[in-house]
Formats: C-alpha cells, sequence, structure tokens
C-alpha cells in the first residue's frame, strides 16, 4: 500500500475520524453516504473526512464514479492503534477485548477431570474386618462380619481360584474357577436373595422414562439408590479376596467383574496370610 502518514493531524481532527476509519476498514470500503449513515453526519463533515484520510494515505484519490480505493488494512489499523504514530496524533487506544472462551474450556475440562479422579480415589467397598460369629456385637463394630455371611475369595497362580466361607479355623476350602459355571455360581447361591430383589427392581424401572431430561434423573438416582441399598443390606454376604504373590492383576480383575455381576455390595481386597497359605494347600479340588 501507499506510505502512510502517521502524523494523524492536530487538536482540529474531528470526533469522528477515528471511527470513520475503523468503519472504513470493517466495511472494506468507503464513501460519504456510508459515513453519513452509519456515523449520524452531514454530507459536507463526511466529504472532509474522507479527504482527510486521503491526504494520510488511507484511501486513493477520487476516480469519477469509481469507489476509493482503501489502502489501509486491519493490520496497519492495529499499529496506528497500539503503537501511535508519533507527531500530535490524537489516534484512539484500540480497545483490546480478550476472549477467554479457550480458557474457561480448559478450566472446565481441568475441573473435571479432577472431579473424575476423586471419584475413582474413593472406596467403593465398606471397611470391613474378618469374620466374627459374636452375638454380642457391638453398634461401633458393625462393619465386622458375621461369620455366616462372609465368604473368602483367594487367588492363586495359574489362574485357580479358591473359597471359603465363614471363619478359618473352622472352614473347608474349596478349589474352583474363574466364570458361571465356578466362583459365580457359588455367590450367586449366597446373594440369592438380593438377585432376586434386584430383577424385581429391574422390571419395576424397565418403563419408567420420561422425555423430561429432570424426571429421567430423578428416575436413574432412585434406581440407583435402591440397587444400593439391596447390594449392601444386613442380610447380604461379604466378600473378602486375598491374592496370592503369584496371581495376576488380571485374576483380579476377574474377581472384582464377579462382585458385580453378583450384585455383592460389600467387598473387600486383603492382605493374604499364611494361614491362607496353608489352607489352600489342603483344598478340596476341582472336580473336572
Amino acid at each position: 500500500m501507499a506510505s502512510l502518514d502517521m502524523g494523524g493531524g492536530g487538536d482540529g481532527e474531528d470526533a469522528k475520524y477515528w471511527d470513520a476509519v475503523e468503519l472504513a476498514v470493517e466495511a472494506q470500503k468507503i464513501s460519504t453516504s456510508l459515513l453519513q449513515r452509519r456515523l449520524e453526519i452531514g454530507y459536507g463533515r463526511a466529504a472532509k473526512i474522507i479527504d482527510r484520510m486521503e491526504e494520510m494515505g488511507f484511501v486513493g484519490p477520487a476516480e469519477g464514479t469509481k469507489p476509493r480505493k482503501l489502502l489501509i488494512t486491519k493490520q496497519d489499523l492495529l499499529e496506528l492503534q497500539v503503537g501511535g504514530g508519533g507527531g500530535k496524533s490524537k489516534q484512539k487506544k484500540m480497545n483490546a477485548r480478550v476472549d477467554f472462551t479457550p480458557m474457561v474450556d480448559m478450566i472446565m475440562l481441568l475441573v473435571t477431570f479432577f472431579m473424575l479422579c476423586t471419584t475413582l480415589l474413593k472406596p467403593q467397598t465398606m471397611q470391613i474386618s474378618m469374620p466374627s460369629d459374636k452375638d454380642d456385637i457391638k453398634q461401633e463394630n458393625k462393619s465386622q462380619v458375621a461369620a455366616d455371611k462372609a465368604i473368602t475369595i483367594i487367588l492363586d497362580k495359574d489362574d485357580k481360584i479358591y473359597y471359603f466361607e465363614g471363619k478359618p479355623e473352622e472352614a473347608t476350602v474349596y478349589e474352583t474357577e474363574y466364570g458361571k459355571d465356578g466362583i459365580r455360581q457359588v455367590l450367586m447361591s449366597k446373594n440369592a436373595e438380593a438377585m432376586k430383589k434386584v430383577a424385581e427392581l429391574n422390571r419395576e424401572f424397565a418403563n419408567k422414562h420420561s422425555s423430561n431430561v429432570k424426571q429421567d434423573e430423578k428416575f436413574r438416582e432412585e434406581h440407583k439408590k435402591r440397587l444400593s441399598d439391596i447390594k449392601n443390606a444386613d442380610n447380604t454376604p461379604s466378600a473378602i479376596i486375598k491374592a496370592t504373590d503369584e496371581a495376576t492383576y488380571l485374576n483380579l480383575i476377574n474377581a472384582l467383574d464377579e462382585m458385580q455381576i453378583c450384585f455383592i455390595g460389600k467387598y473387600v481386597i486383603d492382605k493374604i496370610h499364611e494361614q491362607d497359605l496353608d489352607m489352600i494347600k489342603n483344598a478340596v479340588p476341582l472336580k473336572k
């Protein structure tokens, strides 16, 4: 473009002058009628502003009925507004507007991420201790598992899995296997009453849907709460999962999956003890 006069006039500069420059850059054209209409000024004043823009090198000279050529770009205007042109210019300071949308989006993502991490870190099991058959158990020790409701599952190498019910010193250890014909069948049998109630609950809520988002959310929350109440009722079993040093993480994941499939709401992962290792050596072998 032609070299710009960076001076910009003196104290007699029209108050609407820089508004007209910004309008020309925004519209990518300039005319007296445009200035009259958008700036609400008269013809004479609009013509003087355009003449001044020509003097400063912002627009080209008049070419008959053809529109004047615009010689200033948005970048040129930005540099004038931010840096100033020296001399006695009364250029307007740029009204900088920072778009915080990306920053807000990032903050929301981080908040969501940390909320998810916090949720995952919360224990999903109740704190339980070893089985007990005491009749005088106190209220503060309610987390202690009743012997007839406890089942201990031991995970070992080569995908072997064992279980026993009740107290270790009185129990018989059985070898079983993963899947529907093994530990799942044992857990379902022990949790039969709860599984029946879960089936009834699911039938009740099968057709409870609403086009209203809030109402539908209420249905889901109610179902979730009632399901949790069933899984954690006093008469449901409590599982103690133990793994030897030679068991794999996949074995543990499979055992935890069985807890969900069989609706076992109370389970804990405990340390393996020498007594447990001795017990599985004398386990009743799996019948092939």
